[in-house]
């Protein structure tokens, strides 16, 4: 069954930290992503950021990107992504957000001292609007959440779950190697 959906989805990105070298140029130039549509159905923005869905899978597509290499999820951006979010609640499908930088990484990351700019910005907006898991990067590393507000584990079921999961798959496509991170344990 997966093999049938992925086989119809297009590949989707969201712009990196890489791109602001270029001013994103080189990011627009090589993938054509939809177009954002505002809350009439004409398009806004820069296809930095969008929707897509694939059956009952809604992926909100976020810019976490500025022009110089720091974390912003500005305000437009974010009341655009609080209507998509809204309709794809409204029809019940499932809420994925995804972006290039995390809410939250090990301790020790690279990210650690930018993290907290986002949660400021989106957290509370995507514990309100049911997102059920968080994707993102940056990080070049592997980690996952149980569901998460405020730095706090909210639950440890994930069965329908009040609080987003986050997902940090940032080992692919990079060659800068491995970050270093330690747990608690450590």
């Amino acid at each position: 069954k997966i093999e049938a959906i992925t086989s119809r989805v297009p590949y989707m990105t969201a712009p990196g930290n890489h791109e602001f070298l270029w001013n994103f140029t080189a990011y627009r130039a090589r993938y054509w992503m939809p177009l954002p549509k505002d809350q009439h159905g004409a398009p806004a923005g820069d296809g930095m950021y969008y929707r897509f869905s694939v059956g009952r899978l809604a992926f909100v597509m976020m810019d976490s990107e500025t022009t110089i290499n720091t974390p912003d999820i500005d305000a437009a951006q974010r009341q655009w992504a609080l209507g998509q979010m809204k309709a794809i609640n409204a029809a019940g499908d499932f809420l994925l957000v995804s972006h290039h930088r995390p809410l939250y990484a090990s301790q020790g990351s690279n990210a650690d001292m930018w993290d907290d700019i986002l949660r400021a910005q989106v957290e509370a907006l995507y514990k309100a609007q049911r997102a059920r898991i968080v994707m993102y990067g940056h990080v070049h590393n592997y980690e996952r959440t149980f569901p998460v507000f405020d730095g706090k584990v909210g639950s440890l079921s994930l069965r329908d779950p009040a609080d987003p999961m986050y997902l940090l798959n940032g080992a692919a496509g990079q060659n800068e190697g491995q970050d270093t991170f330690r747990t608690n344990n450590s």
